[in-house]
């Protein structure tokens, strides 16, 4: 069973986000990945626009240090923001590598103010996974609605417009709303510090108005550690998403591990990502269980994610979840 060797704690909670941490031995504890915003802050990392919607590429300037990067991250600049479709590592010194993505801002393809037009400088936010969501179609329209649908739910909640006037189909600069971020901090203020806490955490399960969303476990503390803020910001903007609910059963601990356990036996699919990286995808009706395994480690698994299945969802289910995009 996936949850074999994992412990569950009670959920914390704040409004109607509650989270469960999961604890468990490090499975790589002397790992030292950089993560994506890390490596992109120490200018360690180039993300590289291509001209393709469905492909950017990074290169790894670093001598030493190994970066991972998640699938969900968003990159903002270059010719319109992007989301990554999938995890990779990326090695020192790497030279370009190709990496799946897809487009999070329909209507601009040209240089935005005082960004630059050829590269991606940030990433501070991730997809949350009611977007991750619409990767399962492989189709870039089925992003694009899920992107205007959650625009419209965060303007409902907040009883304004969230989209911006400089680009008002781009997720990220819907993210950047002043007022949308005075929401998530609520969230984000009573609940960063709980993985700090708990020195055994390797990953977290999270439940929106009673419902299990998604899940993320990892071979090593220190990655989980530095990857929650963005992660809990992605949630909690789920959370503001969802606040329209003033009712619900509370998830439980039991309905974690049902959640995490759905998958448990289906058949894999499995998919090589370059340079080193294998994921495995495992799909039920009501959960999408990816597990990241790291050819350089000897397969030694990396990460595993779990998203709550879409049955609405239209395209090809099928994986790899990534399509090459059309050219501009």
């Amino acid at each position: 069973m996936f949850t074999d060797g994992f412990v569950i704690s009670s959920p914390i909670t704040s409004d109607n986000l509650s989270v469960f941490l999961i604890h468990g031995d490090e499975q790589t504890p002397d790992t030292s990945f950089l993560t994506l915003d890390e490596a992109l802050r120490h200018k360690l990392l180039i993300v590289h626009e291509t001209g393709s919607v469905g492909e950017l590429a990074v290169e790894n300037l670093s001598s030493s240090v190994e970066v991972f990067i998640q699938a969900g991250d968003i990159v903002k600049g270059g010719l319109q923001d992007r989301v990554l479709a999938y995890d990779v590592i990326v090695p020192p010194k790497s030279g370009r590598v190709p990496v799946g993505a897809y487009c999070v801002e329909s209507a601009r393809w040209n240089k935005r103010g005082g960004e630059d037009a050829v590269s991606f400088m940030r990433s501070s936010d991730r997809a949350h996974s009611g977007l991750r969501q619409a990767f399962l179609s492989k189709s870039q329209s089925e992003v694009w609605n899920r992107v205007e649908q959650a625009q419209d739910r965060l303007s409902a909640r907040l009883g304004k417009d969230v989209r911006s006037a400089y680009s008002e189909t781009s997720f990220q600069l819907t993210l950047e709303d002043k007022d949308l971020e005075k929401r998530t901090k609520q969230y984000v203020d009573s609940l960063i510090d709980i993985v700090k806490a708990e020195a055994t955490a390797v990953g977290c399960a999270v439940a929106i108005n009673g419902k299990v969303m998604s899940a993320e476990v990892y071979s090593s503390r220190s990655l989980f550690a530095r990857l929650w803020p963005k992660m809990l910001k992605a949630n909690a903007v789920e959370a503001v998403s969802e606040s329209d609910k003033k009712e619900f059963v509370a998830a439980s601990i039991d309905d974690i591990h049902k959640y995490l356990n759905d998958a448990q036996g289906e058949r894999a699919t499995e998919q090589r990502v370059p340079p080193r990286v294998q994921v495995l995808v495992r799909e039920t009706p009501r959960t999408v269980c990816e597990e990241t395994r790291d050819e350089g480690r000897g397969g030694q698994w990396i990460h595993r994610s779990w998203v709550a299945n879409d049955s609405e969802g239209e395209g090809d289910r099928s994986h790899p979840r990534h399509a090459r995009g059309a050219r501009y």
